[in-house]
């Protein structure tokens, strides 16, 4: 670095205001100089009254926990959410939705903690000691920590690390710098944190005092709401271009909590749309639509559906998932799918014997999906061809050739219902934090774009190392040609291609089939 870097002037490292500090494309360089390198200690954050912290794909227990042993006497935290950089105002209220009962329910169930410490917490909510934020924005993805003493100390803290018990805990490549009592660094990241907290994010005013209902959808608390239905003017949420970054950290259990409760406002919003400057505005005549469909709906954002294995025991979403079955239920099923694959000669035109054994092809593997992990953990271990347990299936060809009433009816018959996950999330972010949200529960995705599947398969279906034990399948249908894949991604997919279908106009046979 030559002295003109070292002497740069200081204003030049700040952003100019909020509007460039949460949108500027411009990357700042910050220059600094290290002193030493030390193991990470919770001690990093004690010994300071204050905590402000600007954090994505955060762990809330760990939050709460760092409220109950620092005793901070103010505290921040914004709570960002990668997920939410996409042009769907849904994905940012239901994330804000998420968030605010996840807190709640950490507080809820802090281990160790009296009914007055805990009641202490909501207190100090309430008087603003304790403030928490939501983005409503598309905003930076710096993670920043900034403790302050009352006589004066202040410490800055950046790097790639999330206020997670997994990022602090070592067992991922993490990256943190410290600033102790260093200007420069606490007023360009301060002002950074402040233009993101006041420019872009929505307060949680307050908290669940008691366990909620699983059948009860407080939408309306939802915080972005709140603000529209104060008796003010409205609130405002900015939906990024197009060429925004759809790829960024994400929680599991979050993501899977989010994909329930969008349908709620996904309905209510369809109507609105954002201004030339990507401004979707919100005002209470909204808010009231949302909540009359989220109650006609009775749609709470329901725990993430996962199956995991003990043993020989299945539990699908923590119940005990009954494997027994008679002979004669065993025959019904059997003759229930003979009619089905029967129903092919009524109507399709084609190769409808070829089409029947490729579709017999994919319900032998979507039967074996949630066993898949178990196989190709098996093969690894013992350095096997790992292609020969494929973890992606793809269902493609033309329209009408009966995809989704294929996957529906399997996942019906396994499951009870279907579960098909919104296409929106299909990025790589998203597809890992299923893979642990879901365990072996199959990912089912209908009618991916092809360009959707051809920006962001490669990096998820190419990727070899899943740390988890347990991770699902994914299932895809698509309308492409043959000649519309790579030969990398052909190798490592069960690929399914089918020219057989209905004709177009042929609705009565098409209602038929479907009954």
């Amino acid at each position: 670095m030559d002295q003109r870097q070292r002497n740069r002037p200081v204003a030049n490292l700040l952003f100019e205001d909020a509007e460039t500090i949460t949108r500027r494309e411009e990357l700042n360089v910050v220059f600094a100089r290290a002193e030493s390198v030390s193991s990470f200690s919770p001690e990093l954050f004690a010994g300071f009254d204050s905590l402000r912290a600007l954090t994505y794909s955060t762990s809330i227990p760990m939050i709460a926990g760092l409220l109950d042993e620092h005793r901070f006497q103010t505290f921040e935290c914004v709570f960002g959410h990668g997920g939410i950089l996409s042009r769907e105002a849904e994905t940012v209220l239901s994330f804000q939705y998420v968030v605010r009962n996840q807190l709640s329910d950490s507080i809820l169930a802090l281990k160790g903690v009296e009914d007055e410490e805990r009641q202490l917490l909501y207190d100090r909510v309430a008087r603003q000691e304790i403030r928490f934020f939501v983005v409503k924005d598309a905003i930076a993805h710096a993670k920043i920590y900034l403790l302050e003493a009352a006589g004066g100390g202040k410490r800055a803290i950046v790097g790639s690390a999330n206020l997670s018990e997994r990022a602090f805990s070592g067992r991922q490549a993490e990256t943190l710098v410290v600033f102790d009592d260093d200007d420069v660094a606490w007023r360009h990241y301060l002002a950074q944190y402040e233009a993101v907290r006041d420019a872009a994010s929505s307060r949680i005013a307050d908290l669940r005092k008691e366990p909620e209902p699983p059948d009860a959808a407080r939408v309306e608390e939802t915080p972005a709401l709140l603000e529209a239905d104060d008796g003010s003017d409205g609130t405002t949420l900015y939906m990024p271009g197009a060429t925004a970054d759809e790829e960024a950290c994400s929680v599991p259990a979050v993501v899977s909590r989010m994909e329930a409760v969008k349908p709620v406002f996904r309905r209510s919003l369809a109507g609105l749309r954002p201004d030339r400057e990507n401004r979707l505005r919100i005002d209470s005549r909204t808010v009231k639509e949302i909540i009359r469909i989220a109650r006609s709906r009775s749609a709470e954002a329901a725990p993430p559906t996962y199956l995991s294995r003990s043993g020989d025991a299945f539990a699908l979403s923590g119940k005990a998932f009954d494997l027994d079955a008679s002979d004669q239920e065993a025959r019904n099923d059997v003759q229930l799918w003979l009619d089905y694959f029967d129903n092919y000669h009524n109507g399709f035109v084609g190769d409808v014997a070829r089409l029947q054994r490729d579709y017999f092809t994919f319900m032998c593997w979507f039967f074996m999906a949630p066993l898949m992990c178990d196989l190709r953990n098996a093969a690894l271990r013992r350095n096997l061809f790992s292609f020969d347990q494929p973890l992606f299936a793809v269902l493609y060809g033309a329209s009408n050739c009966g995809k989704t009433s294929l996957v529906e009816t399997l996942m019906a018959s396994m499951f009870g219902h279907p579960r098909i996950v919104d296409t929106q999330d299909f990025t790589p972010g998203k597809l890992r934090g299923l893979q642990e949200a879901y365990k072996r529960f199959p990912v089912v995705f209908d009618d991916v774009t092809r360009d959707r599947f051809g920006r962001y398969a490669d990096e998820i279906i190419k990727d070899e190392t899943i740390p988890y034990r347990e991770y699902p399948c994914f299932a895809m249908s698509m309308n492409a040609d043959a000649r519309t894949f790579k030969p990398e991604i052909v190798k490592r997919c069960l690929m399914i291609y089918t020219r057989t279908s209905l004709p177009g106009d042929n609705t009565a046979a098409r209602r038929s089939l479907q009954r």
